[in-house]
């Protein structure tokens, strides 16, 4: 009996291999085509449940890693949905208000992290204004103690999420700083960056 069972998983293991071999065969066999749209229309269809399309698509995403990604969520375009709502005049003058916005806190030539920072403080901002005016409206028609006291903690965590990403910002300029070298007399100071005096665009205010 045990050897039966024995003889029956190595067959099943050895079934697996020969499988996951003819795949990765497939893939390595497979076109990867030369235009985007191509390339585009093939993932598509993979994630679809296409399974013609499989070792296509890996194969597209092996050659090309950083060309396709799931997406897990966009806060700037769920922000600015749910600040314009489906009106496309809306949604055009508060995409170009978050645009004004970004390059003024990201400022000239920001780096890569300054740039995914401010647009963290930008989208924070933008979620702060639209609940205090929604919460102003509920105040207006009249709202309960404990529906305000909800509201008001809503508002207190976007505050934070915004202080909190004001403050990364200023610490990544702060940290990229040169140190400025000043002659005293016969001595020579450094003096290393200061939050008063952080290179970049003009901070939002929280209030």
């Amino acid at each position: 009996m045990a050897a039966r069972d024995s003889a029956a998983n190595n067959n099943g293991s050895d079934s697996d291999g020969s499988e996951a071999a003819r795949r990765e065969q497939a893939i390595r066999a497979a076109a990867v085509p030369e235009t985007y749209a191509e390339r585009h229309a093939i993932i598509s269809r993979a994630a679809n449940g296409d399974p013609k399309a499989e070792a296509q698509a890996i194969a597209i995403l092996r050659k090309h890693p950083g060309e396709f990604q799931i997406d897990q969520g966009n806060p700037k375009r769920a922000t600015l949905a749910l600040t314009a709502g489906s009106s496309s005049v809306a949604q055009e003058i508060v995409g170009n208000e978050y645009r004004q916005k970004l390059r003024e806190v990201a400022g000239p030539s920001p780096s890569p992290l300054e740039t995914l920072l401010a647009e963290r403080i930008v989208v924070c901002r933008m979620q702060l204004a639209h609940f205090e005016k929604s919460y102003a409206d509920k105040l207006k028609e009249g709202l309960s103690l404990a529906h305000s006291e909800h509201d008001q903690r809503r508002l207190e965590r976007l505050e934070r999420r915004l202080v909190s990403a004001i403050k990364a910002l200023v610490q990544v300029r702060r940290l990229g700083l040169p140190a400025v070298q000043v002659n005293i007399g016969e001595r020579q100071v450094n003096i290393s960056g200061s939050a008063g005096n952080v290179p970049g665009g003009t901070l939002p205010p929280v209030g």
